[in-house]
C-alpha cells in the first residue's frame, strides 16, 4: 500500500518513502484549501500522513476524513484527526 504517486516514482527509480517525496508533497499544500485524509487501512501509521496533517493545521486548513463506501465515498469534518498508532 502506498500513495499512487509514491508507486509511480517507484516505477521511475524515485523512491517511494517519505524523504522522497517530503519536499514536493508540503510544496503541494501551499496552493490547497483543505487537506482530505482517505482512511485506508495503515494511514494512520503513515509518517507522509501525519505531516500532511501538521501542515494543514499550521496552514489553518480544514481537515476532512474520508471514508471508503461501497458506492463511494464519505467526506467528513475532522478537525480533530487522531492517529491510533504511531508513524512508521
Amino acid at each position: 500500500m502506498g500513495h499512487p504517486i509514491a508507486h509511480r516514482g517507484q516505477d521511475e527509480g524515485i523512491g517511494g518513502d517519505w524523504p522522497a517525496w517530503q519536499a514536493a508533497c508540503l510544496a503541494m499544500m501551499e496552493g490547497c484549501t483543505s487537506l482530505a485524509v482517505l482512511k485506508l487501512a495503515g494511514w494512520e501509521r503513515s509518517k507522509g500522513v501525519h505531516a500532511e496533517v501538521e501542515q494543514a493545521r499550521r496552514m489553518g486548513l480544514p481537515i476532512y476524513a474520508m471514508t471508503d463506501l461501497d458506492n463511494g465515498y464519505n467526506l467528513n469534518p475532522e478537525p480533530n484527526l487522531r492517529f491510533a498508532g504511531g508513524a512508521e
